[in-house]
């Protein structure tokens, strides 16, 4: 489909809902009018969110210390600190023209299954192009762990950073209103809101609907035209840090793992 001239698709509808009605250019009118006017499209995910189920990519830096002493070490604290980077990218597939670029602000909640995760993001996106937009953002991940190591054991000391990647053909609505008229020199023929039925119970809707192959609904004092847009890019999710102690022979002791919960990632807005 790729981006429609929605004025256009709807003076076409409208003439046919003129000829139902045996109204024909230029016998009975010599113009047509329409007055129209449009809402900020808006992104309508099912379910209300984006869902990711691919499983996210990791992250790891890694620091060893070993004692090999019969006492316990001194405390020390290790430190770690990585950058990433959050990328967001709209593309719409099926999209609208009116004239003016139709360009607006969103927000969406990504679901990631895997880890059972929402990360709520902030982004723009323009219906009028099939141009792909991509945004981007650095994310500072900062941990200190503070560390004792046990006698004769060497432990390992992991900073994991999970990256979650989405991709999903997204719908949107973009509200648009009208009243389409045909007029004969100063008389105004026939006219009508584009969910007024004619003679043979036909609206201009109906026809945008037939003759674009799209989606039409009434709604509010107009219609919904309904498009496609993909939404796709990786966002930062969580950290955590895994602390393993290896015993070291001849100790017979277990070994063992502590998780460390860090922070998750932050809002992202691409505005």
């Amino acid at each position: 489909m790729a981006i429609i001239d929605l004025l256009r698709l709807t003076g076409e509808a409208g003439v046919r809902w003129l000829s139902d009605d045996g109204l024909e250019y230029p016998r009975d009118y010599d113009r047509v009018q329409l007055l129209w006017g449009n809402d900020t499209p808006i992104i309508d995910p099912p379910g209300g969110r984006i869902i990711s189920n691919t499983p996210p990519r990791t992250i790891v830096a890694r620091k060893e210390i070993t004692n090999n002493t019969d006492r316990p070490s001194e405390p020390q604290t290790i430190t770690f600190e990585r950058t990433t980077e959050n990328v967001f990218r709209t593309e719409t597939t099926e999209g609208y023209e009116v004239g003016t670029s139709l360009e607006a602000k969103a927000s969406a909640d990504v679901f990631f299954g895997s880890l059972d995760i929402t990360v709520s993001t902030n982004f723009k996106f323009n219906v009028s192009t099939t141009q792909a937009e991509e945004s981007k953002e650095s994310i500072t991940w900062r941990e200190e762990i503070p560390i004792v190591v046990p006698p004769r054991t060497k432990t390992r000391v992991d900073f994991i950073i999970e990256i979650g990647e989405f991709d999903q053909l997204v719908p949107f609505i973009l509200p648009f209103a009208g009243f389409f008229r045909a007029i004969k020199g100063t008389t105004v023929v026939k006219g009508g809101r584009l969910t007024e039925p004619n003679s043979q119970g036909r609206t201009i809707a109906q026809y945008m609907e037939q003759l674009g192959d799209i989606k039409v609904t009434k709604g509010g004092l107009g219609v919904f035209v309904f498009g496609e847009t993909s939404l796709s890019g990786a966002l930062g999710i969580e950290s955590n840090t895994v602390i393993t102690n290896f015993p070291l022979p001849p100790s017979n002791a277990e070994v063992t793992v502590d998780t460390i919960e860090g922070p998750s990632g932050p809002r992202s807005v691409y505005f």
